[in-house]
């Protein structure tokens, strides 16, 4: 084999070489972009959440927002009416007092019983008291499906006296004064 033999083998050797290499380098290049491609569309995509998740939580900050003045309004309602019934039991010179507001499930219009909107003087006793619902067979459940306020003195002897509500608070419940306060509220 001659000198121009040689040369040509090692041009044929080093255009084959030249041609992986640019196969290689194209297949790359393309490898690249197709990786680069799939990248672009994941960021969009992760751009696209990230834009849902904040339009989310303004969402959320502005119905915590609206939750936390509707709490506000209703704790300062609340605060009045203990004051309210604070001020009845000093008039009326009593030891306790509670108002009650109807129970219902969601499968019934009818109350189910009764629990406390408040309850004085509050301490530990009236706070287990507090989580108990009150049995529409009580003086509390007739006052509020008959709508007929009531007196009764010496209540303990009375089968309508909810007795497990002493049991709980150590209170000795002696007279009792029922009065609905649903028409209060509709006539004034």
């Amino acid at each position: 084999m001659g000198i121009a033999e040689w040369i040509g083998a090692i041009v044929g050797i080093l255009t084959v070489i030249g041609m992986i290499v640019g196969v290689t380098s194209y297949i790359t290049q393309s490898q690249y972009k197709i990786k680069q491609e799939r990248l672009e569309v994941e960021k969009e995509y992760q751009e696209k959440k990230f834009q849902d998740l904040e339009a989310k939580q303004k969402e959320l900050l502005n119905q915590l927002a609206e939750v936390r003045r509707s709490g506000t309004v209703a704790l300062a309602q609340k605060v009045e009416v203990d004051e309210d019934l604070t001020y009845l039991m000093q008039i009326l010179r009593a030891r306790a007092g509670s108002i009650y507001i109807p129970l219902r499930s969601k499968q019934e219009q009818e109350p189910t019983g009764l629990v406390f909107l408040s309850i004085q003087p509050f301490g530990h006793e009236a706070a287990t008291l507090k989580k108990k619902v009150i049995p529409m067979l009580s003086f509390a459940g007739r006052c509020f499906t008959s709508g007929l306020s009531f007196v009764r003195s010496n209540a303990t002897n009375d089968p309508d006296h909810f007795d497990k509500a002493d049991k709980i608070s150590g209170y000795q419940t002696q007279d009792v004064l029922n009065y609905p306060l649903r028409y209060i509220l509709c006539t004034g």
